[in-house]
């Protein structure tokens, strides 16, 4: 099979996580599904390790099983949930109806549920859910 070679991009935009510096409040919505705050703004944004871009590609490069499908799909947005104890949850496809999902889809969400844990956002020194949205991308190397 030809090789994947996955790309990562953190998206610091339009209601994801986003480093503070020097301010007393963080921004946060309430989940009603969690039935908690779920944090958009923090002082310290959740992250998987140390060698974040590189672990994460290798994670996924040794998890990820391509779908075979008819449909082309080089790359997804997806919106998770890093909560307090460092697990991700709720994944989802960003803007788009669960019943669209595509096989690249389906298979981003369910590598990303499987991750180990993250070390997870904080406000105010207190570990907090946190939002965080990734573009996960991948090119075909001939």
């Amino acid at each position: 099979m030809k090789n994947v070679i996955f790309i990562f991009i953190s998206i610091f935009l339009f209601g994801c996580a986003v480093s503070r510096n020097n301010q007393n409040t963080c921004k946060y919505y309430w989940d009603k599904n969690l039935k908690s705050r779920v944090y958009t703004e923090v002082d310290s944004f959740p992250f998987y390790s140390k060698n974040e871009q590189r672990d994460i590609a290798q994670y996924i490069q040794e998890e990820f099983k391509f779908p075979v499908q008819n449909e082309f799909q080089s790359r997804t947005v997806l919106s998770f949930i890093v909560n307090k104890k460092g697990k991700v949850i709720n994944p989802t496809i960003v803007r788009k109806d669960t019943s669209r999902y595509t096989l690249f889809d389906k298979e981003a969400i369910r590598v990303y549920k499987n991750m180990k844990r993250w070390n997870p956002g904080k406000c105010n020194g207190k570990e907090v859910n946190t939002k965080v949205v990734r573009v996960l991308g991948f090119l075909l190397k001939k």
